[in-house]
């Protein structure tokens, strides 16, 4: 079964880019378009992984990172960042929240393929 990927983004070119990234690669993703959607998501049904804004509208990323850290039957979902934000002090307090990873925008694909495999199977590599 391909891993299901949760990406909560505002943004609709990244999130059209981020659907058909995934998909070509055999992951099944589900796009939330802001915070409150995206935990609504992640409450009715099991993700591999997150892929997580910080700059969305209604409820931020941190807030979205701080309440899966505090939900006992979410708080280890693999989350990474995904952001323009690229100050060492963002990055930090993502970091302390506890997310997985920090990708600043623009990354490359290889690089958000690589960090997904790393966090969603045992050997580094997708199903």
């Amino acid at each position: 079964m391909a891993p299901t990927v949760l990406v909560i983004e505002d943004d609709p070119r990244s999130i059209r880019l981020m659907e058909l990234i995934l998909r070509s690669q055999g992951y099944e993703a589900v796009m939330a378009r802001n915070g409150r959607e995206g935990l609504d998501a992640v409450r009715r049904r099991p993700f591999d992984v997150i892929l997580l804004d910080l700059m969305l509208p209604e409820v931020d990323g941190f807030e979205v990172l701080r309440q899966l850290r505090n939900d006992p039957d979410l708080a280890d979902v693999p989350v990474i960042i995904t952001s323009a934000r690229a100050r060492p002090t963002t990055k930090e307090e993502a970091a302390e929240l506890g997310a997985n990873y920090y990708l600043t925008k623009p990354y490359r694909k290889a690089e958000l393929l690589d960090v997904i495999a790393s966090l969603t199977e045992p050997d580094g590599r997708p199903c």
